[in-house]
């Protein structure tokens, strides 16, 4: 998501920003939008995203270490969560009217640059979280988003209510970036898992559809697990 990137990129770069004025990027989106929620018990939010990193997620998170910063890992306020987007006081206005009542971050990084980030917001209902979930596709569609068909969401397809897949490339202070985004719903919470790092020769070695998919998987198995 075109947010994502720059909390992402600033943890990781050190950036005082991210913009996309004269930044090259592309944007593909998918979305499956299912009828029905089933109720479960939930975590509190401050365990619903996956601890550590799976090791079903594969080797090339082997090299990710937890980072604790306070903007990356913990709690998500109203105007942490508005301000991850330009526009802060439209997207405030989007999450109060969506009932919006906390948020989580949990992120981890490596020496290479890239990075990795959980998030989840708790709305009033599962059908406002829904709504934002629509609210915000249809923000990325207006910022050039298109189908994305190379990703496979597998269960997430029959689990989650809401669900995207978003690849955004740009340039964040000269520096190529890549970053791949899954999203979904579980009854009244929205979840976000994204890979993202610098674009090298040889392509980014964490930033691909395999370990989206995988590590969306992992954190739908965690929503939708009782503690």
């Amino acid at each position: 998501m075109l947010r994502r990137l720059c909390l992402t990129g600033l943890f990781v770069l050190g950036l005082a920003g991210c913009s996309t004025t004269n930044a090259d990027f592309s944007m593909t989106s998918e979305t499956v939008l299912q009828t029905t929620s089933i109720p479960r018990t939930q975590r509190a939010i401050t365990d619903a995203l996956l601890p550590e990193l799976p090791a079903t997620a594969g080797p090339a998170t082997t090299a990710f270490s937890l980072d604790q910063t306070p903007d990356v890992t913990g709690a998500v306020s109203l105007t942490d969560a508005a301000q991850q987007v330009t526009d802060a006081s439209t997207e405030s206005a989007v999450l109060t009217g969506a009932g919006y009542n906390e948020g989580f971050s949990r992120g981890w990084s490596a020496p290479s640059g890239d990075v990795i980030s959980l998030t989840t917001y708790a709305f009033s209902s599962a059908d406002s979280a829904k709504a934002y979930g629509a609210k915000d596709y249809d923000r990325e569609v207006a910022e050039g988003a298109a189908p994305l068909v190379n990703i496979d969401f597998g269960q997430l397809k029959a689990d989650a209510v809401w669900t995207t897949g978003s690849e955004y490339s740009a340039k964040a202070n000269g520096v190529p970036w890549r970053t791949l985004t899954v999203t979904f719903t579980i009854d009244n919470r929205w979840y976000q898992v994204t890979t993202g790092g610098p674009i090298e020769a040889n392509g980014p070695a964490v930033a691909s559809r395999d370990l989206v998919n995988s590590l969306a998987l992992a954190q739908l198995g965690r929503a939708t697990t009782a503690p």
